[in-house]
């Protein structure tokens, strides 16, 4: 690790991400800590870094609802019309987590938490890195999100190995987060989307 890892080169994040590294990367709520899902270790050094429990979940961020399909054992009626109204954007889907998700995403359950960003590089960042990143927020648990890369970087417990700068993240909320695996769906959080109108879309015939 170098004291200042900053780059805009979306390929050198990606080799990073590759051989099992660790980043700071940004997207259209906050910026967030990105680790492969091929390496295990990499992801539960996302913990480590975040000082984040681990019974809680990390998401993954895709770059296509076709990732989200295969990173889901059943993407019922009622995420696919969310996926289609709300995607790429600012909502969290949790669903049924397909075989092969890593143990270390779910933290002992079989849910996971999907989402489609609506950021250009970060979406570039994920195709290179084979559609699919685990993803959580670039902020020591307990303290604000993160909107720099600045913030990011100077909020985790640890350095990470590397930082995509970006500028300022354009959502400076969190995204919305809603559970399809329950009926009727349960909103978890509400950020960026309105509860109400992600609802109202679940209502639909």
């Amino acid at each position: 690790m170098t004291d200042r890892p900053f780059t805009s080169d979306i390929h050198r994040v990606a080799h990073t991400l590759a051989r099992g590294g660790v980043a700071v990367v940004p997207t259209d709520t906050v910026y967030g800590l990105a680790a492969s899902l091929e390496h295990s270790d990499a992801i539960e050094q996302l913990y480590d870094l975040k000082g984040r429990p681990h019974d809680k979940p990390i998401p993954i961020l895709v770059a296509s609802s076709e990732e989200a399909k295969r990173l889901s054992s059943n993407l019922s009626s009622v995420a696919c019309r969310l996926v289609r109204a709300f995607w790429p954007g600012p909502l969290t889907i949790v669903v049924q987590a397909a075989r092969g998700v890593p143990e270390a995403c779910l933290s002992g359950g079989r849910t996971v938490g999907l989402r489609m960003p609506d950021h250009g590089a970060l979406l570039s960042l994920l195709a290179a890195c084979g559609g699919a990143l685990a993803v959580t927020s670039a902020n020591s648990s307990g303290d604000p999100e993160t909107v720099t890369a600045s913030d990011a970087f100077a909020s985790l417990n640890e350095l990470p190995d590397i930082v995509l700068d970006c500028g300022i993240a354009p959502g400076r909320r969190p995204s919305t987060v809603i559970d399809t695996t329950t009926f009727p769906p349960t909103v978890l959080r509400e950020g960026t989307l309105d509860a109400d109108l992600v609802l109202a879309v679940t209502e639909r015939s």
